[in-house]
């Protein structure tokens, strides 16, 4: 047994890889890091992109989104600079840098883009402009790790991450027609004031996968607030929340 044991560990290789590399950092559904063979369709729905809109967040000018970095290859006693670049898509409107966004290599914007030193994750952010041509349009932004020498992509389930904002009010990827009926901007705006919840895809996601009965308790908490409020309204001699084209808010109980 000695002998056998000593062969098997003979055998083992040192890790040797030089190239460092970067992934985007993902939870699966058990709330772990992800590995490559966790990545399904609605993962990437959920993980790889980030539905945003200044509107839900009172219009600011700017905004910051942060993502998690995770390294593969040895640490380093040395901060290390992280690349990033725009990957442009068919599927709609590309973000323009310095328009609705601080371009990836804008000087001022460099400091904030480093692997600590003797760190192995970080947190970076993706800072949106408020344009005005977003008030009438969404945009995306696709970006990706970039090779810079010190650092090259890592996985490409793992490699790159998608924004698509906006400043209107626009439906999340995430909205559960189940729950909260047909979206539209009004109802939305109400479930919002009424919890001070964005419900938005972050938030929606979040609730379905960690507290799914709290998602089939607010469904009826929603429904019965609504008819409440109709009926005050109504009493003032007010009509019942309606969205802009008089389509009259509803919120069916789930079943």
């Amino acid at each position: 047994m000695l002998a056998a044991f000593a062969a098997c560990e003979k055998d083992l290789e040192p890790y040797s890889e030089e190239q460092c590399r970067l992934n985007f950092w993902y939870l699966n559904w058990d709330n772990e890091v992800a590995m490559t063979d966790d990545i399904g369709d609605r993962m990437y729905s959920t993980y790889n992109q980030s539905d945003y809109s200044f509107y839900y967040e009172g219009l600011p000018e700017r905004d910051t989104l942060w993502f998690k970095v995770s390294t593969m290859g040895f640490l380093s006693d040395q901060d290390r600079p992280i690349a990033l670049k725009q990957i442009m898509q068919d599927t709609m409107e590309n973000a323009e840098a310095g328009l609705h966004y601080v371009a990836f290599d804008d000087p001022d914007a460099a400091h904030l883009y480093v692997m600590p030193a003797n760190a192995d994750t970080v947190s970076i952010p993706v800072i949106l402009l408020n344009d005005p041509s977003l008030e009438k349009k969404e945009v995306i932004l696709c970006f990706g790790f970039d090779d810079n020498g010190t650092f090259a992509p890592g996985y490409d389930e793992f490699s790159y991450r998608v924004i698509r904002f906006t400043a209107e009010a626009v439906e999340p990827s995430a909205w559960l027609e189940g729950f909260f009926g047909t979206w539209g901007p009004v109802k939305h705006q109400l479930m919002i004031e009424w919890t001070g919840e964005a419900w938005d895809n972050d938030y929606i996601n979040k609730m379905y996968e960690e507290d799914y009965p709290y998602l089939e308790y607010m469904n009826q908490w929603f429904h019965y607030k609504l008819e409440e409020e109709n009926a005050k309204r109504v009493a003032d001699g007010l009509d019942v929340y309606r969205e802009e084209d008089g389509t009259e808010i509803t919120i069916p109980l789930y079943r």
